[in-house]
Protein backbone atom coordinates (compact mmCIF):
# COMPACT_ATOMS: atom_id res chain seq x y z
CA UNK A 1 0.00 0.00 0.00
CA UNK A 2 2.73 1.91 0.89
CA UNK A 3 5.06 1.83 -2.35
CA UNK A 4 1.78 1.90 -4.19
CA UNK A 5 1.17 5.72 -2.85
CA UNK A 6 5.11 6.32 -3.79
CA UNK A 7 4.05 5.41 -6.90
CA UNK A 8 1.02 8.06 -7.16
CA UNK A 9 2.88 10.83 -5.61
CA UNK A 10 6.30 9.86 -8.00
CA UNK A 11 3.54 9.95 -11.30
CA UNK A 12 1.83 13.13 -10.20
CA UNK A 13 5.26 15.14 -9.83
CA UNK A 14 6.11 13.76 -13.08
CA UNK A 15 2.60 15.08 -14.84
CA UNK A 16 3.11 18.40 -12.83
CA UNK A 17 6.79 18.98 -13.58
CA UNK A 18 5.65 18.34 -17.58
CA UNK A 19 3.14 20.51 -17.21
CA UNK A 20 5.42 23.32 -15.76
CA UNK A 21 7.61 22.98 -18.66
CA UNK A 22 4.98 23.33 -21.20
CA UNK A 23 3.86 26.21 -19.85
CA UNK A 24 7.37 27.40 -19.79
CA UNK A 25 7.18 26.84 -23.61
CA UNK A 26 4.13 28.61 -23.96
CA UNK A 27 5.50 31.57 -22.30
CA UNK A 28 8.65 32.14 -24.43
CA UNK A 29 6.36 31.48 -27.47
CA UNK A 30 4.01 34.66 -25.95
CA UNK A 31 7.14 36.47 -25.26
CA UNK A 32 8.41 36.04 -28.31
CA UNK A 33 4.98 36.80 -30.37
CA UNK A 34 4.78 40.04 -28.35
CA UNK A 35 8.45 41.10 -29.17
CA UNK A 36 7.38 40.72 -32.49
CA UNK A 37 4.12 42.86 -31.61
CA UNK A 38 1.61 40.19 -32.57
CA UNK A 39 -1.03 39.97 -30.35
CA UNK A 40 -3.89 37.55 -29.33
CA UNK A 41 -7.36 37.41 -27.71
CA UNK A 42 -7.31 37.04 -24.62
CA UNK A 43 -10.17 35.95 -24.42
CA UNK A 44 -9.70 32.79 -26.96
CA UNK A 45 -6.64 32.21 -25.03
CA UNK A 46 -8.24 31.32 -22.04
CA UNK A 47 -10.68 29.01 -23.74
CA UNK A 48 -8.13 27.68 -25.37
CA UNK A 49 -6.25 26.66 -21.95
CA UNK A 50 -9.42 26.09 -20.49
CA UNK A 51 -9.97 22.89 -23.09
CA UNK A 52 -6.23 21.45 -22.84
CA UNK A 53 -6.72 21.73 -19.14
CA UNK A 54 -9.96 19.62 -19.49
CA UNK A 55 -7.99 17.20 -21.85
CA UNK A 56 -5.59 16.86 -19.84
CA UNK A 57 -7.33 16.16 -16.59
CA UNK A 58 -9.11 13.26 -18.06
CA UNK A 59 -5.84 11.66 -19.99
CA UNK A 60 -4.78 11.80 -16.01
CA UNK A 61 -8.18 10.76 -14.56
CA UNK A 62 -8.31 7.72 -16.90
CA UNK A 63 -4.35 7.06 -16.53
CA UNK A 64 -4.37 6.78 -12.51
CA UNK A 65 -7.57 4.73 -12.52
CA UNK A 66 -7.29 2.95 -15.39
Amino acid sequence: MILAGIRLLEERERIYKGRFEELQREIMIGVEQLDRQERLDAREVIEQLRQKNQALRKTHTLTVDG
